[in-house]
């Protein structure tokens, strides 16, 4: 049984409370919508601050991870070169 079929007077239609509360809920879900798909524009077009700050940070980070890792692989390959070189 669906919640709407519970709202249902004898003459088999919804009652004005019953309606005006989809309604409200409607109106209520029309406006989030409307303010998620505003958001989602926003970083589309790259304006939106809380997605772009955490963004920045996040490419700084790898940015510097990849800088580690190529350090990394020089100081290996210079492992294996002079521990080669000691045999």
């Amino acid at each position: 049984m669906m919640y709407y079929d519970t709202h249902r007077n004898a003459n088999n239609t919804l009652d004005r409370p019953c309606i005006n509360a989809y309604l409200y809920y409607f109106r209520l879900y029309k406006e989030r919508l409307t303010q998620v798909e505003g958001k989602l524009e926003e970083v589309r077009a790259g304006r939106a601050c809380e997605y772009l700050n955490p963004l920045t940070e996040l490419q700084e980070n790898m940015k510097i991870r990849t800088q580690v890792a190529g350090k990394l692989l020089t100081f290996d390959i210079l492992s294996m070169c002079f521990s080669a070189h000691l045999w």
